[in-house]
């Protein structure tokens, strides 16, 4: 097959990153699925996958034509987990169940805007606060959210910021933020890829 050709500005694809174990409940079945209404993204799936469901995974992002734009990069940590949430562009989670959501406040502590389903722990707060989109699971309405976000990077910096600003000072993880900062830091130094 012919390499897919950059887009003549060189700007990478949009990512969507869901970062959690992999499990059916995890509902990665369904945000796979939204990657059709969400433009040429690109999904990093990125965790542990303790049950044996990455191939099925891979054999319904290929069924959609989504394989080349879906990738599996295994679990991130320490160093490595901070720098997967700074490339990405939104954070996806869409649970057929979650009693709270941990990755959601990292990824908002990282300025990250996310789109969560309804029965996500934090679903009420990413609404009351701006941090992102909570949208149904079925995947049209889920991907069309994700892409009304890819396609407004004024809002995603908005609501990355409100994001920030209720996981710091609801949860006040103030060694995530030094951390985030940190990495943030390292990053910016650095000479765009």
């Amino acid at each position: 097959a012919a390499m897919a050709q950059a887009p003549p500005s060189g700007l990478r694809p949009p990512v969507v990153l869901s970062l959690s174990r992999i499990n059916w409940k995890k509902g990665l079945d369904r945000l796979i699925s939204a990657m059709a209404y969400a433009g040429d993204a690109r999904l990093v799936i990125a965790g542990n996958d303790e049950d044996g469901e990455t191939p099925k995974l891979r054999e319904l992002a290929a069924e959609q034509g989504l394989a080349a734009r879906t990738d599996f990069v295994g679990p991130v940590r320490d160093l490595k987990k901070w720098q997967t949430f700074a490339q990405a562009d939104v954070f996806g989670l869409a649970s057929y169940s979650e009693n709270f959501g941990i990755a959601v406040l990292e990824a908002m502590a990282c300025g990250l805007p996310v789109v969560v389903k309804p029965e996500v722990g934090l679903a009420a707060t990413v609404a009351e606060s701006g941090a992102g989109l909570v949208a149904e699971g079925d995947p049209e309405t889920f991907g069309r959210a994700i892409a009304s976000l890819l396609a407004d990077p004024d809002l995603r910096r908005h609501m990355g910021a409100a994001g920030r600003k209720v996981a710091l000072e609801r949860f006040s993880w103030a060694s995530v933020a030094e951390r985030t900062e940190a990495l943030y830091e390292q990053l910016a130094a650095r000479p765009a890829q």
